[in-house]
């Protein structure tokens, strides 16, 4: 059976001969959230400063499990790439200018843990047994919306210190994804009717006497919304809607499930929930931590649950050592 290093190595062989002359075909490992490792082929256009990756890895299970033929793969992966070249160069210039980046930086949260590696060249901030990190939203007409990671090189050519950029983050990020909040039972009829995903904004009071008391906060975009528990006084807002304290279930990085602290529900139920699920139905890239936070409403602090038996971090739950990404480039590398 072919390894998924010998398929890469053929489709780039093949990629290279789809493409021409004019691009540069490699072979690129990307370490994404939690460590996870995906085989792409990057395709270099010299005459472009962004250079855009299709991953094979899910192509290789086709190709192993399904008997998908490698001509097809090369196809598919040629026309994605050609459809997402843009016409003409994308100037990245802007993103060496702090006062042209600073009223749109944001910031998301990852599981520390396992994400030590890339926090080691990342400015971040520490919260629980997460970390917050930062990004620049990015979006063109023709490659659509994408991100670029903030790094500890990109604040020493800004002049710029940590401080300031997790304060302009606090600004921008609320702005640019405002929160939602949206009932478990509207969440579940999106799922089932596939309408489109997002939600209602805040309502005077989301929380009802209902069979399903569960709320999902994330962001208009429903991307790294589980950031917003960092905003400021919104788990206020929402236990004063909710009229008691919270559990704060971390779904995965993109939301996070609140109930009420009422005694019906007991932390470690919850937390074993948490475990099971994240083992079960979340991606591995998708996890955010296996803890089950409370929010006191009259503090208005939040805390690890710590009832039961020790916590576990992803990290130690993780089956395979965290790697670090194979290249860095010069300049701003654009995640799509």
């Amino acid at each position: 059976m072919m390894t998924k290093e010998e398929f890469a190595r053929e489709m780039r062989d093949r990629m290279q001969d789809e493409m021409g002359d004019g691009y540069e075909v490699k072979i690129q490992h990307v370490t994404k959230n939690n460590g996870v490792e995906l085989t792409g082929l990057m395709v270099n256009d010299p005459a472009m400063k962004i250079a855009p990756t299709i991953y094979l890895d899910s192509m290789y299970e086709d190709a192993v499990k399904e008997g998908r033929s490698i001509d097809d793969c090369v196809k598919s992966a040629a026309a994605s790439i050609r459809n997402g070249m843009p016409s003409q160069e994308i100037d990245m210039g802007f993103f060496t200018d702090w006062e042209q980046v600073k009223d749109k930086v944001c910031f998301r949260l990852v599981n520390a843990e396992a994400n030590r590696e890339m926090l080691s060249v990342v400015p971040h901030e520490d919260f629980k047994d997460l970390a917050v990190t930062f990004f620049y939203p990015f979006e063109h007409d023709e490659i659509g919306k994408g991100s670029i990671l903030i790094q500890n090189e990109h604040l020493q050519k800004w002049g710029v210190t940590e401080k300031e950029l997790m304060e302009a983050a606090r600004v921008n990020t609320p702005k640019l994804f405002p929160p939602r909040c949206v009932p478990m039972e509207e969440v579940l009829l999106q799922l089932m009717s596939h309408a489109p995903e997002g939600g209602a904004e805040l309502p005077e009071r989301p929380f009802r006497e209902e069979a399903l008391p569960m709320h999902v906060l994330t962001n208009g975009d429903r991307t790294y919304g589980a950031g917003v528990m960092m905003y400021d006084d919104y788990l206020a807002k929402v236990a004063e809607a909710a009229g008691c304290d919270l559990y704060v279930i971390p779904s995965s990085l993109h939301e996070l499930i609140v109930l009420p602290r009422d005694g019906k529900m007991k932390g470690e139920m919850l937390r074993d929930l948490v475990r099971e699920v994240n083992e079960t139905q979340v991606d591995p890239q998708e996890r955010l931590s296996y803890n089950v936070y409370e929010y006191d409403r009259q503090t208005q602090v939040l805390s690890t649950y710590e009832g039961g038996e020790q916590n576990v971090s992803l990290g130690q739950a993780a089956h395979e050592p965290n790697e670090t990404q194979a290249e860095t480039y010069d300049g701003p590398t654009l995640s799509m």
